[in-house]
């Protein structure tokens, strides 16, 4: 997938394993709670990704935020580190 002129990003579903730490590092930005608590975190999960600053905000604005933002979403926790939607 092509974000910007040159930069590219493998599919979500190719790309699970690098993803999932991603995700739950920006969703956590949309939790009710102090997020900054976590910041460092946070901060370190995106900095271990194998993705550039630009990599990330496409990850943001367009896997993460379409999920967190909208009022139906439910979240199952099913153990440590597996948060789906559903």
């Amino acid at each position: 997938m092509t974000i910007g002129p040159m930069l590219s990003i493998k599919p979500a579903a190719e790309d699970l394993t690098a993803r999932q730490p991603v995700w739950e590092a920006l969703s956590d930005m949309f939790l009710d709670t102090d997020t900054s608590l976590s910041r460092q975190w946070r901060a370190d999960q995106l900095a271990r990704s194998p993705y550039s600053i630009e990599q990330l905000e496409f990850i943001l604005i367009n896997e993460v935020y379409p999920i967190v933002s909208t009022t139906s979403c439910q979240w199952q926790v099913n153990g440590p580190g597996s948060i789906q939607s559903g």
